[in-house]
This record gives structure tokens, sequence and C-alpha cells, in this order.
């Protein structure tokens, strides 16, 4: 004959009584402070800028703290023009893209009183790889980054104008020691 086992199952579930979630007390208070305690540099900017860079103009956009469009518009690309524009505005973040004019440019507007982000523009695939791409259209989608989250534009630091390792301006044969070489003395090998 063949005994057959029967074997009980056993529901853990069944018996045992659920013990509901606790909430977690999380809060924690701290001391408020008043508007007036606050320093500009502790302080976020009221407004964000984004610039795209040109040669001769560059177009800019000016969002509030909302993200709503308070100026757009071009500035001449020089120091005077700048100074113009951005001057007697309140301490604002800046972000342009890297170029040519991105070194000095954000020397300058840091010498105003802004903070100056300096976008890696090929790291920031949204401007690069843009179809729609127009100088207007770029000022608008670094200003919105720069609000949003500046990590996002792969921020780069310049170095500055002093830094070794760069050639002066003035750099050229005699200031390295070397003679200027006349075009005729190569072609009658006294040269």
């Amino acid at each position: 004959m063949i005994e057959v086992c029967s074997f009980k199952s056993i529901n853990a579930l069944t018996g045992a009584k659920r013990r509901l979630a606790l909430k977690k007390n999380t809060k924690t208070t701290r001391p408020r402070e008043n508007a007036a305690q606050k320093t500009a540099t502790t302080m976020s900017p009221r407004r964000t800028v984004g610039i795209d860079l040109g040669d001769q103009t560059s177009h800019y956009c000016i969002l509030d703290e909302q993200g709503d469009v308070v100026s757009e518009g071009t500035v001449r690309t020089t120091e005077s023009g700048l100074e113009e524009q951005f001057r007697r505005m309140a301490h604002a973040r800046i972000v342009l893209e890297t170029g040519t004019h991105s070194p000095w440019v954000s020397r300058h507007l840091e010498q105003l009183g802004h903070e100056v982000l300096v976008a890696n523009a090929r790291q920031v695939r949204i401007i690069y790889d843009n179809d729609r791409k127009t100088d207007k259209i770029d000022a608008r989608t670094l200003a919105r980054l720069a609000r949003v989250d500046k990590n996002l534009l792969h921020p780069i630091r310049h170095r500055s104008a002093e830094a070794p390792g760069r050639p002066s301006r003035t750099a050229g044969p005699r200031s390295v020691g070397l003679r200027p070489v006349d075009p005729d003395q190569l072609r009658s090998g006294h040269g």
C-alpha cells in the first residue's frame, strides 16, 4: 500500500496581524531669515540672461524669476556696447557659449558685477543639435537652461588674461628673439 503524505500549507499571512506603517516625522524647524539678512552673494539672481555671441553683434534674452521673457534684442559685441546694455542692470546670471569672444566678454561682464557662466557648446546638445538654429533661439535656450539648472550647461572656466602659456598680443618674431626673414635673402641663399 502506498502511503500518501499530505502537507498542510502554511499561510504566513493568516493569523498574523498586519501593523500599520508609521508616518515618519522628518520635519525640522529652521529659523527664518528675512530678506534683509540675505546678502547679494547668497541670493540667486532675479534675472537670467542668455547671450549668443557674434563677431559684430550679439543676441540676448532676459528672463525674470518665473521664466517669462522680459526683453530681447541685440547688442554690439564691444566693451562699450556691453557696458551700455548691462552696467545698470541689477546682479544677474549671464550665460554665454564658448567661442572666440567668450573669454574677454565673460571677464568684462564679471567686472560689471554679474555671475557669468560659459556653456560648453559641444556638450549642450539642445543647442548644437537644433534644426531651427537662430541666434535669437540660442539666446533664449541658454537663458532657460541657466535658469533651471546651470549644470546642464557643462560650464567651463576660461583662464585669466595673464595666465602663463598664453601668447601676448605683442608676441612676434622680435619679442621671441628671432629676426624677420627677408624673402630675397632666402632666394639668394644668404639667409
